[in-house]
């Protein structure tokens, strides 16, 4: 949306820059359940929404300069760079993003699912070749097209985790969450809801700190809804 704003009768959305991308979440009913925007002070596109198999969105755009993902910022290392992310479907949370480029520039041209959760991007690329990750797609002309295929599922992850932790007032807590999987890099430990005074410290080993200090005016239960995700 641009330039400055998105609205109806319940919602205003502004942007940060020349254009900004959008994410809105309706009920059976239609009514408005989550609104989300990402952008930063130049321009970003979507060019590509499907689900996983879990409802939660994956999008596939490009910007220009530098976006905010809302939990990472990536910023473009030439001209536009592809954007790759997933946000929970329950709260539109980003679950995790990526950023995809060489120094010349990359258009998103399309995003699919497969039903092992797999995603299948489709770019345009200019310049005489573009690396993904590793591999490497070339071209004798100005620009080209590529197809990547990312992430396969490894299984669920496993958290070990106390379900109900008793807090004082004031008073600062930790306890320690240990997540595994069968094969591959271990999960990552997010926080995508709770109290402002509860932190998550993911060491990127399965493993992670909670803490905080429960402010001294909260009484009553909390609830911190935290994602262990292999990433994929």
């Amino acid at each position: 949306f641009a330039p400055k704003f998105f609205a109806n009768s319940s919602l205003t959305l502004t942007s940060s820059g020349s254009s900004d991308a959008f994410l809105l979440k309706y009920s059976h009913e239609g009514s408005l359940l989550w609104a989300k925007s990402y952008g930063g002070a130049d321009a970003e596109f979507i060019e590509g929404l499907t689900a996983d198999p879990f409802g939660n969105p994956c999008l596939l755009g490009h910007f220009l300069g530098s976006v905010d993902l809302g939990a990472q910022t990536h910023a473009s290392v030439g001209g536009y760079d592809l954007f790759l992310m997933k946000v929970s479907g329950d709260s539109g949370v980003p679950i995790w993003s990526r950023r995809i480029g060489v120094t010349e520039s990359e258009e998103a041209r399309g995003l699919a699912t497969s039903s092992d959760g797999a995603l299948f991007i489709a770019t345009q690329f200019f310049g005489n070749s573009l690396e993904i990750d590793s591999h490497l797609v070339s071209t004798n002309g100005a620009y080209g097209f590529a197809i990547a295929k990312l992430g396969a599922p490894r299984g669920v992850p496993a958290l070990a985790s106390p379900e109900v932790v008793s807090l004082s007032a004031g008073q600062s807590f930790s306890l320690e969450l240990n997540a595994s999987i069968a094969s591959g890099p271990p999960p990552s430990i997010k926080l995508l809801e709770g109290p402002s005074w509860v932190v998550v410290e993911d060491r990127g080993d399965g493993s992670a700190l909670v803490a905080g200090v429960p402010s001294t005016v909260s009484e009553g239960t909390f609830i911190a809804r935290i994602r262990v995700t292999d990433l994929e």
